[in-house]
């Protein structure tokens, strides 16, 4: 019986696995009732909704507000370079 190996596969794929079903049980369960007996548009409106847009606008805004760094910019710029001259 050799531990080591036993403790590498629980923390590679025994405790994610029990995470993931314990979370997907627990989400069922809340979606299934309310809570604290609010309307469902309550719930949706003022914490599913604010849960999804906050990222997206915490990520995609500034991509549309900002340009990119020129650094960046021209890291792309030279790897489209090299690639086109490579291709030929």
């Amino acid at each position: 019986f050799w531990l080591p190996f036993l403790w590498t596969h629980l923390i590679k794929y025994f405790t994610p696995a029990v995470l993931f079903l314990l979370f997907g049980y627990n989400f069922v369960r809340d979606c299934m009732t309310p809570y604290n007996n609010y309307p469902q548009w309550a719930l949706v409106c003022f914490g599913w909704f604010p849960c999804l847009i906050v990222p997206t606008l915490a990520f995609g805004l500034p991509s549309l507000l900002w340009p990119r760094p020129a650094f960046i910019a021209k890291d792309v710029r030279i790897q489209k370079e090299q690639e086109m001259t490579t291709s030929h």
